[in-house]
């Protein structure tokens, strides 16, 4: 295979990921997060964001890609706030002609983009943007933006072509979205903060610090500040832990906070037996859980199955039985088991009971964020 052939093949297989992604079932949180995050892989793109407005693209909900909230002083919604009334007028005009929006960051802003360039554009190296207008219902409209760095080219027609091609697939995410909660499974990803009694941080490693970044996400259908709830939590759940002081418990207080980027649980312990001591440290615990469909697909998305392996493989590692698998796709059993062996071959593996933990294996190295910038 040339080298020229393989980029190829790792597209099509980046753009079967997304409609995968926007057509699995998972909750518009998830999928649309999850597009975001991975549309780079398609349309080399960084700090990717995706906006739901009226008709007339008054921005009303918003949801970002991961490196938003890596800002110091800054959140998925930050940036909604800085477009001005004339910023709106333009996109309007522009869109009522055109289906895209292709711009490149002037050396010198005109004064009333000054502020949106100096916090968001500068500190994430936004050169170029590119913005497709996404038809969601009779009343919502949505915006999908993706941005590159000065050191990449600006945006050029086939990307252009490409983004609205996969516009499609936010859509009927947005629009199939269930609020059947979704089987999880912990994420591998665990994290840990220190806190004094009165609750003023102390301490908290590189993943725990992770972690509250994505568990502070806002939700695409709520203005609540996201990022004072987790706050409200913690006060909570260290207050749970002074009370307890004179109980005994084999279970540290626990709570649970949901966001895009799936569910953390906090639990708070005492260090050094600090049950004892007015003043010592409070130790917090973040275990990171994820929607499994979500986990199975990123393990999945770069392996050599065919549309149809990957559908039997996600249902095999659920759990589900071959008949009822045969059922589902239509097939006969002993098809459903066919490709199973072919599966099980191409993961070097043996049984049914290695699928489950071969896909999540495989998904760990897919990590929120992780996404490279391609050249």
């Amino acid at each position: 295979m040339t080298k020229a052939t393989g980029i190829a093949v790792k597209k099509k297989n980046a753009i079967a990921y997304l409609r995968q992604v926007c057509s699995s079932g998972l909750s518009r949180e998830a999928a649309i997060t999850e597009f975001l995050r991975s549309v780079s892989l398609v349309i080399p793109s960084n700090n990717n964001t995706f906006s739901v407005c009226g008709k007339a693209l008054t921005d009303s909900q918003h949801r970002a890609s991961s490196e938003l909230g890596m800002l110091p002083r800054g959140n998925p919604g930050m940036a909604r706030r800085f477009p001005t009334s004339e910023c709106h007028e333009r996109a309007r005009n522009w869109f009522w002609h055109h289906p895209v929006i292709e711009h490149s960051r002037p050396p010198k802003p005109p004064f009333h983009e000054a502020e949106m360039v100096d916090r968001v554009q500068q500190p994430l190296d936004i050169q170029h943007v590119l913005f497709a207008r996404v038809r969601l219902t009779d009343a919502q409209e949505g915006v999908l933006g993706l941005y590159r760095p000065k050191t990449q080219k600006p945006f050029d027609q086939r990307d252009q072509e490409m983004l609205l091609h996969l516009a499609p697939y936010l859509s009927h995410a947005f629009n199939t979205s269930t609020d059947t909660p979704a089987q999880e499974a912990p994420s591998g990803q665990v994290g840990m903060l220190v806190m004094d009694p009165q609750g003023q941080l102390l301490f908290q490693d590189a993943e725990a610090s992770r972690l509250m970044r994505l568990a502070t996400y806002p939700r695409l259908d709520s203005h609540m500040d996201s990022g004072r709830d987790v706050r409200d939590r913690l006060s909570t759940l260290r207050q749970n832990l002074i009370s307890m002081r004179d109980v005994k418990s084999d279970a540290p207080p626990a709570i649970t906070h949901e966001s895009p980027h799936g569910n953390f649980i906090f639990r708070a312990f005492w260090l050094e037996n600090g049950e004892h001591q007015e003043n010592a440290a409070i130790g917090v615990m973040i275990e990171h859980r994820m929607p499994l469909t979500l986990q199975l697909l990123r393990g999945m998305r770069d392996l050599p199955l065919s549309p149809t392996q990957k559908q039997v493989a996600m249902l095999l590692a659920q759990g589900v039985s071959f008949e009822e698998i045969g059922r589902q796709l239509n097939v006969k059993p002993t098809t459903v088991k066919d490709h199973a062996g072919k599966i099980y071959m191409k993961l070097d593996i043996h049984r049914r009971e290695q699928l489950l933990p071969a896909l999540l294996e495989k998904g760990d190295g897919i990590a929120p964020g992780k996404f490279p910038l391609h050249h």
